[in-house]
C-alpha cells in the first residue's frame, strides 16, 4: 500500500498552525513557502534541528456527503483550492488535483461528491531553530529572507489515504433538479466520524444512488490517493458501495508498524 502524505505549514519565525495541503515529491521537513508568490523551498537552508521528529498516532477515520454546485465547490472539497495557494507543483502532482482542472460542473445537473479520510501516523518537528544568517536577514532584508527562506514552513507531515466518488445526475429540468435535492438533503454536510458508521450511511446512500439509476442517466466518477489503483476511474451505481467499504477494509487492515517513518 501506497500512503498519502500531506503537511501542515507553520509560520517560520512565531509558530502557529497556517494551513494544510496535499503532498507533492520532493517535500520534507522544514520546506520553506513564500505565502506571497506560493514558490516552495523544498530545501530550506535557514532551518536547524529539522531531523528531529515526534511521531503522534492518529487512526482517525472520516466520511462526509456533500453537494457539489460549482467548479469552486469542487476544488475545496477536493482540497484543490487550498493547495492553489502553496503552489502550482501541488495541484499538478495530485490525482484530485488534475481531476479538478478536467471537470467542468454543468449548473443544469446535480452532484454529489462522497469524501473519506483516513489519517494514520502524524510526525512533526520537535524544535526547529532559525538560523543566524537567516535571523539576520529576517531583521534587516525581510523580502530577501522571504525569497530565500520563505515565510512558513513544512512543520507536519501526515500518513494516510483519502477516497472520492463524485456522483454526476442528469436533470431533464429545474423541477427535477429541486426534488432531488431535497429527497438526498438528508445525507448532505455532516462529516461522519467512525469506519463502522461511515460504511452503514456510506451503504443506506449508496442504495438510494442505485435505485434512482433505474429512472436517471448518471456518471460516477472515483478516485483516490495513497491506495494503489487511484486513477480516475468511472464506474456503475451498483459498485459504488463496494469501492467504499473495500478503501474501508484496506484501512482498517494495515499493520500498526506499517511505515514508521514516512519517507
Amino acid at each position: 500500500m501506497k500512503y498519502l502524505l500531506y503537511f501542515l505549514l507553520s509560520n517560520l519565525l512565531f509558530g502557529g498552525l497556517i494551513k494544510s495541503s496535499d503532498y507533492a515529491i520532493g517535500m520534507e521537513f522544514g520546506s520553506g513557502l513564500n505565502s506571497l508568490t506560493g514558490e516552495l523551498i523544498y530545501r530550506n537552508p535557514c532551518l536547524k534541528n529539522v531531523e528531529l521528529k515526534q511521531k503522534i498516532a492518529q487512526d482517525r477515520f472520516t466520511l462526509e456527503i456533500s453537494q457539489i454546485k460549482d467548479d469552486v465547490e469542487l476544488e475545496r472539497a477536493l482540497g484543490v483550492a487550498l493547495s492553489l495557494t502553496i503552489g502550482y507543483a501541488v495541484v499538478e502532482v495530485t490525482v484530485a488535483g488534475k481531476f479538478a482542472n478536467d471537470k467542468t460542473i454543468d449548473s443544469k445537473n446535480t452532484y454529489y461528491l462522497i469524501k473519506a479520510e483516513f489519517e494514520k501516523d502524524s510526525y512533526s518537528l520537535k524544535k526547529p531553530e532559525i538560523s543566524e544568517e537567516a535571523l539576520s536577514l529576517y531583521l534587516n532584508k525581510f523580502e530577501g529572507f522571504r525569497n530565500k527562506c520563505g515565510d512558513q514552513y513544512i512543520d507536519t507531515i501526515t500518513t494516510g489515504a483519502k477516497l472520492y466518488a463524485l456522483i454526476e445526475i442528469k436533470n431533464k429540468n429545474l423541477y427535477e433538479k429541486r426534488d432531488l435535492e431535497a429527497k438526498a438533503s438528508v445525507f448532505i454536510g455532516k462529516k461522519i466520524l467512525g469506519k463502522n458508521i461511515g460504511v452503514e450511511i456510506a451503504g443506506t446512500f449508496s442504495r438510494e444512488i442505485e435505485q434512482l439509476s433505474e429512472e436517471k442517466e448518471m456518471k460516477i466518477t472515483f478516485l483516490s490517493q495513497g491506495v494503489e489503483g487511484s486513477l480516475p476511474l468511472t464506474i456503475v451505481p451498483e459498485e459504488l458501495f463496494e469501492h467504499i467499504s473495500g478503501f474501508v477494509e484496506e484501512m482498517s487492515s494495515t499493520s500498526d508498524n506499517y511505515r514508521e517513518n514516512p519517507f
